[in-house]
């Protein structure tokens, strides 16, 4: 008699209730002869997908991007499949017998339901780790963000659960309650509409569908994903939890005490998730303006440096930024796509910390129109794709009357995004600009306003300095020179070494570049000079010699860490170190 009295006010402790119907449900989903070939299926599907549909092993990229694409698709059917079975059987014995026998509260029971189907939809998501240790053997991964990735997925799957948890409590049957989940998944997932969807609306439907985006687990567990575990996406999928497992308390409330107006109780439990939901969205999006998150990126792609917030504030007061992108996606690459909510996430938080200075502005566009040739003149690059469409993603910076470019937004650049925007907006604060000297025997003069057709980094140079191609045959250098750029010349006029000479003595600043195979100049494949007597400076080498400087000829460094893909002849790509 004791130990039952013990007994029933153990079990009358939250804790105790939550631990023994957790187990029952645990048990029940385990035992299940239809669990091994769910656990199966998930992970074949998912890994069959990232290898042939996603073409993993031809991306060249170690990341795990393609792995979570496809989980966000295959959790329409996986999620609503597991938990279609959760009230199937409420009006027999057994599922329900520890229910019945026992107070159980509804909160706490449809909690340990949730919770049981979420560990194993966790256990199934941990079984992939053969994926990371893949892009670890392939690559150099950046490890902050496969963390955030798996706490995103995670945060997904149990909000998503609690939403299929929700159709099974309303629709009490398996097949409904499957197809009743799809549908609410599916509904909250496309909420994240692709804007090029948006140009077959009037203006006014596409505008106000321009903001859906916070009403979709999909944007949120991107976000996260991407490496930003920002307090917003949090707050989202806390919230959506929580406003789904009770409103499936109160329909598991009336399962226990069944009423006759049951098409009722299903109109106002989908009406009162559909207001919830837009609450949710609602304060998601205040939230997300208070910009809280942490940055778990190796590089720190989503902190902005002092150094680049002191420069966003000492910019003319008339900056302004407008980033060019096109108006339809539909043949843009995700990986691009998802770039540029990096690049516009960016210049917000740089609008935002500028206290006014800087003014960003979106503008979407369409080739072939007057938009198109504008940013094309303004010097944004018209990318052609393979599928025949052009690509605009560049941004034009505007202040007291000077102009400079990005004309394309590398998505292999991405870690280097807020160096980029910084060195544009620190040219509008200089006092002076400074002149460059480029030296160059495959360089004329009239290359400094013209562009050379081999050499596009000298058109990145002029948009942040002045520069001057000096003669390849010339004697002396220009007065009026701050910095000194030697490209593929080794052999030069006794003047000119003098003057080289006379340049880095004053303590300005030089850069040589000399390289033992010269593949800038055809006629000249191999860099070949007779040695100089000792004491003798007659070549560029013999004078970085006499700045204890040795040049190997027969030697090339190269960067293998930071290698960029080239295509051979017959279409195969191979890491180029420079």
């Amino acid at each position: 008699m004791l130990e039952s009295s013990k007994f029933i006010r153990d079990f009358s402790k939250p804790a105790t209730m939550i631990w023994i119907t957790l187990l029952h449900e645990l048990r029940q989903q385990v035992h299940s002869s239809a669990m091994p070939i769910f656990a199966v299926g998930f992970l074949v599907f998912l890994n069959g997908s990232v290898f042939f549909i996603g073409n993993f092993l031809n991306s060249n990229l170690a990341t795990l991007d393609l792995q979570w694409q496809f989980l966000m698709l295959i959790s329409v059917l996986l999620v609503p499949a597991l938990a279609m079975r959760a009230f199937e059987s409420h009006e027999k014995p057994g599922s329900i017998n520890l229910l019945l026998s026992l107070p159980i509260p509804g909160s706490i029971f449809i909690f340990s339901k949730w919770l049981s189907g979420t560990l194993l939809l966790l256990g199934m998501l941990i079984l992939t780790f053969p994926m990371v240790m893949t892009i670890a053997f392939l690559g150099q991964p950046d490890w902050g963000i496969i963390f955030s990735g798996y706490l995103g997925a995670a945060l997904l799957l149990a909000s998503l659960y609690a939403v299929a948890v929700l159709a099974a409590a309303i629709s009490r049957e398996k097949v409904s309650s499957f197809l009743l989940g799809i549908a609410l998944v599916l509904s909250l997932l496309v909420f994240d509409i692709e804007k090029s969807l948006l140009i077959l609306l009037p203006d006014q439907i596409a505008e106000f569908l321009r903001f859906t985006y916070a009403l979709s687990p999909k944007h949120w567990f991107q976000e996260v994903a991407s490496g930003e575990i920002t307090l917003a996406a949090l707050i989202y999928f806390t919230t959506l939890c929580l406003v789904s497992l009770w409103i499936s308390t109160r329909q598991f409330e009336a399962l226990r005490q069944p009423t006759a107006s049951r098409l009722k109780e299903v109109i106002g439990s989908l009406a009162v998730f559909i207001i919830f939901v837009g609450f949710i969205s609602g304060l998601v999006v205040v939230v997300s303006k208070l910009d809280v998150g942490v940055d778990v990126t190796e590089q720190r792609e989503f902190t902005l440096s002092a150094k680049t917030i002191d420069i966003a504030r000492s910019v003319p007061e008339t900056t302004n930024i407008q980033l060019f992108f096109n108006k339809s996606l539909a043949q843009v690459p995700p990986t691009i796509r998802d770039h540029r909510k990096r690049v516009e996430k960016l210049l917000k938080r740089i609008e935002k910390k500028s206290q006014g200075k800087v003014k960003v502005k979106f503008i979407a566009l369409s080739e072939d129109t007057e938009l198109a040739e504008m940013a094309e003149l303004a010097g944004v690059s018209a990318i052609p794709m393979s599928s025949g469409d052009t690509l605009y993603f560049g941004a034009v910076f505007k202040a007291d009357g000077r102009h400079l470019v990005i004309n394309y937004f590398d998505h292999k650049r991405a870690a280097l995004l807020e160096y980029d925007i910084a060195v544009k907006l620190s040219n509008f604060s200089r006092q002076q600009t400074h002149r460059v000297g480029v030296l160059a025997s495959f360089l004329k003069p009239r290359n400094a306003y013209e562009p050379h057709p081999s050499f596009s980094i000298l058109e990145e140079l002029k948009s942040q300095y002045d520069i001057t191609i000096v003669p390849y045959f010339a004697d002396s250098l220009p007065e009026d020179i701050d910095i000194l750029i030697v490209i593929d010349a080794p052999v030069l006029r006794r003047g000119m070494l003098e003057a080289i000479d006379a340049h880095i003595s004053s303590g300005l600043g030089a850069l040589f570049l000399v390289d033992p195979y010269q593949r800038m100049n055809e006629a000249n494949a191999s860099l070949v000079i007779n040695a100089s007597k000792e004491g003798e400076i007659n070549t560029l080498i013999d004078l970085l010699n006499a700045y204890g400087l040795a040049f190997s000829p027969d030697k090339i460094v190269g960067d293998d860490l930071n290698s960029s893909l080239v295509q051979s002849d017959v279409g195969a790509a191979y890491p180029f170190p420079y």
